[in-house]
């Protein structure tokens, strides 16, 4: 990748999956993001997603994370 192919940060995009259920959109407007979990034991797994002005973007998923007790 060359300096002309890097872009300004342009957004960011943060699901998360509990209990194998579907994506959810996490609020990300303060530090740390609440996770809220049922009151049974269940998986989690983060996903995030960024791109930039250049149109480069990248994803990350973290399957079963953890499990909350």
């Amino acid at each position: 990748m060359t300096a002309d192919e890097v872009g300004l940060f342009a957004g960011l995009l943060r699901e998360i999956a509990v209990g194998r259920t579907t994506w959810h959109q996490l609020s990300v407007n303060r530090r740390p993001v609440l996770i809220r979990h049922p009151a049974r034991p269940v998986t989690v797994s983060p996903r995030a997603a960024a791109t930039d002005t250049a149109g480069n973007t990248v994803e990350q998923t973290v399957v079963n994370a953890y499990r909350s007790y």
